[in-house]
């Protein structure tokens, strides 16, 4: 068996190692397929600065390192570069796998980055794909290959432990969750089912109740709201992100929600961590205009988790 994970080649933020994490998890799944001892046959597809990651000499450093090397071998790599496929769509980056994602390419366009790409990687032809990003160009050069598309699950932070999904139909929109919502909600679970339910969550408020720092803080936003809400924000010019909503980055996406939500609704607010790192941030003026302006606004923040655990 032969499987290639596709990490992004185009560049992103202005950052050609955007997605280190992904060749992290990449690299952990393909190294696990290799040391199974079951025939599996790996490649790797990437851009060439994230090629130094994976060339460089394996090390200990922690996971969540940008810098740690992989210890590949450059045989192992099918390596791209960001103007070679810009060229086929004429386009900016995030528009391409736009485009990819609401199946809008036109086939002629489609095909050419399909040529380039069964070109680079040869006589290898994989059996398995794993892509963190939009597969309409991998579905043209491997028809006949299992594309798994793969990211985070949606609980994968502490104290949950890390979660992936494989999706052999698509991303968001065109993911097997969103194609097949109706019939899924259609699905009556049994009394057994409801019970195991139940019970799981009766032990899972149980652990977070004694686990969590904010328990205090729920109890008192609790007693002045009618309900919660968690308004996790993420960051723009993201697949993840812009490809599932009429957003370009976090102002618009925050005062969407705002500008809905019953006042009785008390809202938890949390950034994601590389927001402020692309610049795709909450500033503090605006922030300062929340607090007065929305009340029912609760921003929690990584310096808070820390230090309500001490």
């Amino acid at each position: 068996m032969r499987a290639l994970f596709h990490i992004e080649p185009l560049n992103m933020h202005s950052r050609p190692f955007h997605y280190w994490a992904w060749l992290g998890v990449g690299v952990t799944m393909g190294k696990g397929l290799l040391a199974s001892r079951s025939g599996w046959d790996v490649r790797w597809a990437m851009n060439q600065a994230l090629s130094v990651r994976a060339l460089a000499p394996a090390d200990q450093r922690s996971s969540a390192d940008p810098q740690r090397g992989h210890g590949l071998t450059r045989d192992q790599l099918v390596l791209f570069g960001q103007e070679e496929i810009r060229e086929i769509y004429g386009v900016p980056n995030i528009a391409i796998l736009d485009g990819m994602q609401r199946g809008t390419w036109p086939e002629a366009t489609l095909e050419r980055h399909a040529q380039l790409f069964r070109e680079r990687v040869g006589d290898f032809e994989p059996d398995v794909i794993f892509t963190w990003t939009p597969s309409d160009v991998l579905r043209r050069a491997y028809p006949h290959a299992l594309i798994l598309h793969t990211e985070n699950g949606m609980f994968s932070r502490a104290p949950y432990p890390a979660l992936q999904f494989f999706d052999p139909q698509g991303l968001y929109g065109r993911s097997l969750l969103a194609t097949h919502a109706d019939a899924m909600r259609a699905i009556e679970p049994s009394g057994e089912e409801r019970d195991w339910l139940e019970g799981f969550r009766a032990r899972l408020r149980q652990h977070h109740a004694a686990t969590t720092p904010f328990t205090e803080t729920e109890r008192r936003l609790r007693e002045r709201y009618r309900t919660l809400a968690l308004l996790p924000l993420q960051f723009g010019g993201e697949a993840g992100f812009d490809l599932n909503g009429p957003f370009r980055n976090q102002g618009e996406y925050l005062f969407h929600v705002l500008e809905r939500i019953p006042a009785d609704v008390g809202v938890l607010l949390t950034e994601h961590g590389t927001g402020a790192w692309v610049g795709d941030r909450i500033d503090e003026e605006t922030q300062e205009y929340l607090r007065a302006a929305c009340p029912q606004v609760h921003r929690i923040t990584r310096d808070m988790c820390a230090n309500a655990g001490q």
